[in-house]
């Protein structure tokens, strides 16, 4: 601790001994105006004077210790720094080359982070001039279209001297390597073209054929124009003599108001009413004619516009290059090494894929036309405008019309079912009830008491009933309990009631007399 003459520390020494040291200072004269007391004052000074004289002066407060002054002990040197961390030092005292932008130079920077730490970018060249893909992914070129150098930096970057190169910043370095590269924004696209090429035909052609099959049976099912036919009959019907009656065709709006008319109870509406004409007309499967409808409501027709244009786009800007890189490797003169390479390796990458592409491209852009044509036709034979219409909101409709009728079609089914099952309990009371009837009826009537023992109107009818097949098992019940009474009547016994004895059933119990 540094004390100035007057400090009035007192170093954790007992309290005698710390009033005699605080006056020791007091009285000193400048030679000890700094006292470092060390742990165990019996072993020697430890006093060190700013002079470094190595003798004790007069007036010091280590003046009772003995031996020599201890001379002070050298001082540690500072750690070096890092090799890093020094050359960012004399990076810094380095005046840096800039020629691009700060905020332009700044969101480069942040792209060019995602291929690591690179001393330069000659590695990222390279992955152009070969067009390599594993390097250069489809979101790394993406993002690398949205930096291409403008003329002015190009010149900059070819005016850089090889002895500044360690002078260029990140964005101005990536630009001094790739400056010598012709085409670069072309080349760039054609490469995020190949990579994109085989996705955007994989996806083409199933949206497609659904839409061409969903046109064909919405314009030509013959189900499709026989529902159709029983809509506008229902129609001029209710319409009458109006107006709107005596229509020759039907819009798709139609299917709307048709929810909106309700019966007068309220508890159908004219849709309804119109599935049942259909089921009853073999026209219960219209939703099987329309079974490409839901997917085609949702194919992305604009889209699919798009990608076509883009399809064709790139296949043409490959063609052009091809075309510049055959005419440089076959000119009269020769061209420089590093340009006779790039072409080559253009050729060697691209030309295979555009061989590859262009008949897939001529056939889904001759798909894409049929397609076109069918829907204008389908949407025209509706009398709506296929300019305003797109393929969302027409097949959208037709989607609410086949959910509906799918909806309404499993109700009536399930309302006909319950029905069934509801008349077939009927029909079983009905019969239990005649037999019952039959049977009490059969008991009722008056037995013969003559002394010869003839058939009475209980054993006749026991009689027709043993030679009558028993329908069922409560038919054999009854003829059993007929032919029991009729052998009580002949015997001449009194019918009465007994108790059933133990073990015996219930039934054998009420048949004794």
């Amino acid at each position: 601790c540094p004390h100035t003459r007057r400090c009035p520390a007192t170093h954790g020494l007992p309290a005698p001994r710390r009033q005699a040291e605080e006056n020791s200072g007091r009285q000193a004269q400048g030679a000890c105006a700094v006292l470092l007391l060390g742990q165990d004052r019996r072993q020697g000074c430890r006093c060190v004077h700013l002079e470094g004289s190595g003798r004790h002066q007069a007036g010091c407060a280590c003046r009772r210790a003995r031996g020599p002054l201890r001379q002070q002990a050298p001082r540690r040197p500072a750690p070096s720094a890092s090799p890093d961390a020094a050359q960012k030092e004399q990076e810094k005292k380095v005046e840096m080359i800039s020629f691009v932008d700060g905020k332009r130079a700044s969101n480069l920077g942040i792209m060019l982070s995602q291929f690591g730490k690179l001393p330069n970018f000659q590695p990222v060249a390279e992955a152009i001039i070969n067009c390599d893909a594993k390097m250069l992914t489809p979101d790394r070129l993406r993002a690398m279209l949205n930096f291409i150098p403008q003329p002015d930096e190009i010149e900059n970057a070819k005016g850089v001297a090889p002895a500044d190169e360690p002078r260029l910043g990140k964005a101005e370095r990536y630009f001094f390597d790739i400056k010598d590269i012709p085409n670069l924004e072309q080349r760039l696209t054609c490469m995020l073209f190949r990579a994109r090429a085989d996705e955007i035909l994989a996806a083409l052609k199933p949206g497609l054929e659904t839409l061409k099959r969903a046109c064909t049976a919405v314009r030509t099912s013959p189900k499709v124009r026989k529902a159709l036919e029983w809509m506008l009959a229902l129609g001029n019907f209710l319409n009458g003599t109006s107006n709107a009656g005596g229509a020759y065709g039907v819009k798709l709006d139609t299917f709307t108001k048709m929810e909106e008319a309700r019966s007068a109870d309220g508890k159908t509406n004219l849709f309804e009413f119109f599935v049942g004409v259909l089921e009853r007309n073999d026209l219960a499967d219209l939703d099987v004619e329309l079974k490409d409808v839901p997917t085609a409501m949702r194919v992305p027709y604009a889209t699919m516009e798009a990608d076509i244009n883009e399809l064709n786009k790139g296949l043409g800007m490959i063609q052009r290059q091809l075309d510049t890189a055959h005419a440089l490797l076959s000119a009269p003169v020769p061209a420089p090494e590093q340009a006779r390479r790039m072409a080559q390796a253009f050729i060697t990458s691209m030309e295979p894929l555009h061989g590859a592409i262009e008949p897939q491209f001529t056939e889904m852009r001759d798909l894409y036309k049929a397609v076109t044509d069918d829907f204008n036709t389908t949407v025209t034979l509706f009398a709506e405008d296929p300019k305003k219409m797109s393929t969302e909101e027409f097949f959208g409709l037709w989607n609410h019309v086949v959910d509906r009728f799918k909806a309404i079609h499993a109700k009536h089914l399930a309302d006909a079912e319950k029905e069934r099952k509801e008349q077939e309990k009927r029909e079983r009371e009905e019969k239990k009830r005649l037999e019952r009837e039959a049977a009490k009826a059969a008991a009722a009537k008056p037995s013969s008491t003559s002394p010869s023992p003839s058939p009475g109107p209980a054993t006749a009818a026991a009689a027709a009933a043993a030679s009558a097949e028993p329908a069922d098992e409560d038919t054999a019940k009854t003829n059993e309990i007929l032919e029991t009474l009729n052998q009580g009547i002949n015997a001449g016994f009194l019918l009465r009631r007994q108790r059933p004895a133990r073990g015996e059933s219930t039934m054998r119990s009420k048949l004794r007399v």
